[in-house]
């Protein structure tokens, strides 16, 4: 959750909207700003210092998606809870 908010009030104008839900033992996070701008999964690169957030979030998702939203867009990750 930390590293998608952080994302978006990094790299986006204005405010941001977070969602969570749990469903059938899963969590939902949903954020959006005002960046229409689709986030990028860096390569992996150990001497890099940051920037690995995204990274983190795929790594650990069962799935994760970026739609247009409005003027910006919205990155939704469904994390697994058992």
């Amino acid at each position: 959750v930390s590293e998608l908010v952080t994302n978006a009030l990094r790299h986006a104008p204005g405010p941001a909207l977070l969602r969570l839900s749990v469903f059938d033992g899963t969590l939902r996070i949903e954020v959006r700003d005002g960046s229409p701008s689709a986030p990028a999964v860096r390569a992996p690169d150990p001497a890099r210092v940051g920037q690995h957030g995204l990274e983190i979030v795929t790594a650990l998702a069962r799935s994760v998606s970026v739609e247009a939203a409005g003027t910006g867009k919205s990155v939704t990750a469904v994390v697994g809870l058992t």
